[in-house]
């Protein structure tokens, strides 16, 4: 029964948050899996694990592609508040 309530606790936080709110925590929830598997990929116990060569380039695929992935949640953050008009005039300023 404790469990039901936290777990219906923590929904009620999360339907709190606004949907910037909930990128920013999905980028470091993110950040934290690319740091995670970027130390398992280029540590020396790799290699004592035993993972296929085969394996380990889908682990690199994946890397790269949680890495992108973060980019996009970032530009998105970037520029969340900001309208149409506000992007045009920003690219205008830099030519």
């Amino acid at each position: 029964m404790i469990e039901d309530e936290k777990s219906t606790t923590m929904l009620a936080a999360e339907e709190i948050l606004t949907a910037k709110e909930r990128v920013k925590n999905e980028l470091a929830e993110l950040s934290e899996k690319i740091v995670k598997l970027t130390r398992t990929l280029f540590s020396e116990d790799i290699l004592g694990l035993n993972i296929s060569r085969h394996m380990r380039e889908l682990m690199r695929e994946q890397l790269c592609n949680m890495q992108q992935y973060a980019v996009s949640l970032q530009s998105r953050l970037a520029i969340w508040d900001k309208t149409d008009e506000d992007l045009y005039l920003e690219d205008r300023k830099r030519y």
